[in-house]
């Protein structure tokens, strides 16, 4: 029989081009690429031997018989590879080609095994294929059972894409039944006319519709460095997550870069960057690269002394200046390095991680390498999990908001408090508020915080009638700068007036030092607008912060409060303590309420006697306490004693 072996020999050049174009371009070594590769030179192997095969059929005189078994039983091999590979490559699309399916993959691959073994008996049997005493090649018995094999595995791949179907987009979706459908036809019309040879050009068809949606090169990489770029990083993770995790890796971050390129320019920083990423890669062996921000790179390695050696080799390197044309430029990077950590199985995780250590080397300095151990971790899942938890009590309105009294010497009454914010959560327990409040200032919380607490005081205040015979002439209320600096701040506090009993003097704001200098002209608008409608303002921690007075000078602040600190400190140092009175007797001359807080020893309150102090905070004379409470002492404290307003 000679076989018409044109259909081969166009599929043949399909797969061998898509094979130059898939192999040519860096890909994610992930599992999905690692099968579909296979199976690109299985087809090409397929459709070679198809051809080799067929021409050593059709002159047997010509070939030796020897190598005219060997090419058909190549050629059969090839074939019932096809559909197992095909299969393979789905499980590695739905995320099943993990260590927890294993044993059902293994007893899903039995039938092929079977298969394989009467293909190793084929030469003797003849069970597939055999050629009688006259070179004349025939079919063997067992045939069909290929055919069953095939569509054995094509069932298997149409049920887990009827299950998983979630896992693939819809043009894999589409690519893969074509496939199927494709294949179907394509066997049977090679069964009705066995000389005309398309099985491979058939697979070729199918295998260029499959690459055209796979994940497009450009897709994850960076167009500047040639490395691969953040959404790669997010495949690379998600591919990984059912398997090993990510375990070996390290952060490059690149010190005051941005300041490098305003020196040098844009174009030869962009060149910089090109040589650094080179020198990353040449001095990562099996690694995969990955650019995770404009000066942030992350290395992903398989084995921990490989990752080591990286570390080492950039350290070294960065301690030299850096040839770019005509300059020499010292750029240094810092690094951060996995160090017996469990492995990371998840993208925010990983982010996390890369933000936090990044964070922490700033405060640092330059030029720091520090191992990601798992003392970091426990501190980093820490802040992770106290913001997720954080963000799911603003949701359901559950931060707790407490009253810390403020004691007037002169009236030996409490006359103010200090709203204060606690959180406590059920798995994490009570969070200090310094660790909360700190996270929230950074991730943008804070402003949430901060409408939430003055909800609550303002509504706590209109129900209890709290400025109604307590002795109380103000709340203070914590502002944060990012509530300060917002447009529609003064809006969203008369709201909070709105439709309720409460004197607009009554609640007052409280604003650290610091954020005071940072302020700005909307903060001043707002402040201004505030202390007309008759609010009044106090620096929070003076001393503290910015050591200026411009703030105090400037702005219309009606109280100034220092931390009980400084009171002690002014005891044990003779001149803190003349810079101390002398600050206070110029508050008291510029009209300012002076209070102390953090005052807790007998010691702080007999020096405190001989300053003209106007108010005294602290756990000395009352803890902070929830609401209700707080009232209730402040009201049974003031009880009986003259309740009008001090003259400070």
């Amino acid at each position: 029989m000679l076989y018409n072996i044109d259909f081969a020999l166009c599929g043949l050049a399909f797969a061998i081009l898509i094979a130059f174009h898939f192999f040519s371009k860096p890909r994610l070594k992930n599992g999905h690429n690692l099968v579909f590769g296979l199976i690109i030179l299985l087809i090409i192997a397929d459709a070679i031997f198809d051809i080799l095969a067929a021409v050593a059929i059709s002159y047997p005189n010509s070939i030796p018989l020897s190598l005219n078994i060997t090419l058909n039983q190549l050629y059969y091999l090839a074939q019932m590879s096809l559909a197992p590979m095909l299969y393979l490559f789905i499980l590695s699309m739905t995320k099943l080609l993990t260590k927890k399916y294993r044993k059902r993959i293994i007893i899903s691959f039995l039938p092929f095994l079977v298969g394989f073994a009467i293909w190793i008996g084929n030469p003797v049997t003849g069970h597939f294929f055999y050629f009688d005493a006259g070179l004349n090649y025939f079919r063997g018995p067992l045939m069909l059972s290929l055919y069953g094999l095939g569509g054995y595995f094509l069932t298997l791949v149409i049920i887990l894409m009827f299950l998983k179907k979630s896992y693939l987009k819809k043009p894999q979706l589409y690519s893969m039944a074509t496939f199927i459908v494709i294949s179907i036809i394509i066997v049977i019309s090679q069964f009705l006319i066995p000389y005309l040879l398309i099985t491979g050009f058939a697979a070729a068809l199918a295998l260029t519709m499959t690459y055209l949606t796979l994940q497009n090169p450009v897709e994850t990489l960076d167009d500047l460095t040639g490395v691969f770029n953040r959404t790669a990083l997010s495949y690379h993770i998600q591919e990984l997550e059912n398997l090993r995790g990510i375990e070996h890796f390290a952060v490059i971050s690149l010190d005051d870069f941005a300041g490098i390129v305003k020196a040098i320019g844009v174009g030869r920083g962009n060149i910089f960057l090109s040589i650094f990423t080179d020198f990353m890669k040449s001095h990562s062996e099996n690694a995969q690269i990955f650019r995770y921000g404009g000066d942030v790179f992350v290395a992903c390695f398989q084995h921990e002394e490989k990752l080591k050696e990286f570390v080492d080799n950039m350290e070294r390197r960065v301690l030299f200046p850096w040839i770019l044309g005509d300059l020499e430029i010292g750029i240094s990077a810092s690094m951060y390095y996995s160090d017996g950590i469990p492995p990371i199985i998840k993208e925010d995780r990983l982010s996390l991680i890369i933000d936090q250590m990044i964070f922490k080397g700033k405060e640092l300095g330059n030029r720091v390498t520090i191992p990601i151990n798992k003392q970091e971790i426990a501190e980093i899942m820490r802040i992770y999990n106290i913001e997720e938890a954080l963000g799911l009590a603003l949701e359901e309105e559950r931060l707790d908001i407490y009253l810390q009294p403020i004691y007037c010497p002169k009236n030996d009454m409490f006359i103010s408090a200090e709203a204060l914010v606690r959180f406590t959560d059920e798995k994490i327990g009570t969070i200090n508020p310094d660790e909360f409040i700190s996270l929230a200032e950074k991730n943008g919380m804070i402003f949430q915080i901060g409408r939430q607490v003055m909800r609550k005081v303002c509504q706590f205040i209109d129900e209890k009638q709290v400025h109604k015979n307590t002795g109380l002439i103000r709340i203070g209320v914590n502002l944060s700068i990012l509530e300060a600096v917002r447009s529609d701040l003064v809006a969203s506090i008369e709201n909070c007036h709105k439709g309720r009993n409460i004197p607009y003097g009554f609640i007052g704001f409280e604003i650290t030092e610091t954020n005071a200098s940072l302020g700005g002209d909307l903060f001043t608008k707002n402040m201004l607008e505030l202390v007309n409608k008759g609010f009044s303002f106090a620096m929070d921690d003076f001393g503290t912060g910015y050591a200026n007075l411009d703030s105090i000078i400037g702005l219309p602040f009606q109280a100034v409060k220092l931390d009980g600190a400084l009171i002690s400190a002014g005891k044990k140092n003779e001149k803190m303590y003349i810079v101390l009175t002398e600050h206070i007797q110029m508050f008291k001359r510029m009209g300012l309420t002076v209070i102390v807080e953090g005052v807790e020893t007998r010691d702080q309150v007999k020096l405190l006697k001989d300053l003209p102090v106007d108010l005294i905070q602290g756990y000395y004379y009352a803890k902070p306490m929830p609401m209700e409470a707080a009232v209730e002492f402040i009201r049974e404290y003031n009880r009986g004693k003259d309740q009008n307003e001090p003259n400070n």
